[in-house]
């Protein structure tokens, strides 16, 4: 070897080590954005199958009930249901407002920045009775809760 290529030797080595390490550093950052996005999946699948079965059971005759057993991703500590009969939470003060000065939905994940969409909307839970809508039900995941039909609309409680 020439005494030139020798020298030349340690800034191949290390641009070989810069390059590995930024395929590692790289590579680390998108195995955790997948996660993410695996649990966002996760809960939209689970708000799309709470919608279906919602309509299902609106159709259905008065007092027909389905369990729901809540398996969530572990960032979210809670599901509530805006508008229910039942006003039983236990929501920080801030999240409480939040949820009420809300007019559109009524399908809260909690914590609300656990994820880039944590607000849905079912038309089918809605309780046509206007003095429930502030009345706020949460259920700790994981959990369960019971779809109930009734006259116009699905209840949602917890036995």
């Amino acid at each position: 070897m020439k005494k030139g290529q020798i020298l030349g030797m340690p800034f191949v080595y290390i641009l070989a080590l810069i390059v590995g390490a930024l395929i590692l550093i790289f590579g680390v950052k998108w195995i955790f954005q997948l996660q993410e996005t695996a649990s966002s999946v996760q809960l939209n699948k689970f708000v799309d199958d709470l919608r279906v079965e919602t309509e299902k059971y609106y159709s259905l005759d008065p007092g027909s009930k389905k369990q729901i057993k809540l398996n969530l991703p572990n960032k979210v500590k809670q599901l509530c249901f805006k508008g229910t009969e039942l006003d039983q939470n236990t929501l920080l003060p801030q999240e409480k407002n939040l949820i009420q000065l809300e007019s559109r939905n009524n399908v809260f994940f909690i914590p609300l920045d656990s994820y880039k969409n944590t607000k849905f909307y079912i038309n089918e839970i809605i309780n046509p009775d206007i003095s429930n809508k502030d009345k706020i039900l949460c259920i700790k995941n994981p959990g369960q809760f019971y779809l109930e039909t009734e006259k116009d609309f699905v209840n949602i409680k917890l036995s």
